[in-house]
């Protein structure tokens, strides 16, 4: 529990920015929770609940941080799921903003980056191709369109 106490006082000491855990850290963390563990049925349950809690902390507070849109550090071993934190937050204004538009049934227009031929089951809806050629440009449900965005695999075309 050491390492992470250490990590949620640097965390919560640092209110303006985002700061880097290597992955070195991130393993001593996991394995320092888990050699912990008490043996006892009592103190286990205590200090997994502990532990759960602070974890949510830290989790919570760098989320926080990504969706201000703090500058992720490059080195950090959650880079990447900081940055798609912050492009889900951007896809959810644009649609806020009326710049992505999203019809009755919750499909948009979105542009083909990358050639791929895509399982039916995951596309979900007949109309979509289940091979995708670059720069089409297609009316596809958004729940589908945003993994693949995620992936660089499709663009949202915007309103303006």
């Amino acid at each position: 529990m050491k390492e992470l106490l250490s990590l949620l006082v640097r965390i919560s000491g640092s209110p303006n920015e985002l700061i880097p855990i290597s992955h070195s850290e991130y393993q001593n963390l996991v394995s320092d929770i888990w050699k912990n563990i008490p043996y006892q049925e009592e103190v286990r349950e205590e200090y997994l609940g502990k532990v759960r809690r602070f974890i949510e902390e830290a989790t919570y507070i760098r989320m926080l941080k990504a969706l201000k849109g703090y500058r992720i550090p490059e080195n950090s071993f959650d880079k990447e799921v900081l940055l798609a934190v912050q492009k889900l937050l951007k896809i959810y204004n644009d649609i806020m903003r009326g710049k992505i538009m999203l019809n009755s049934e919750g499909e948009t227009v979105v542009k083909v980056l990358k050639n791929i031929v895509a399982n039916k089951e995951f596309l979900g809806v007949k109309k979509i191709p289940s091979r995708l050629h670059t720069r089409d440009i297609i009316l596809m449900p958004i729940d589908k369109a945003i993994p693949l965005y995620l992936l660089g695999i499709v663009s949202f075309e915007s309103n303006t």
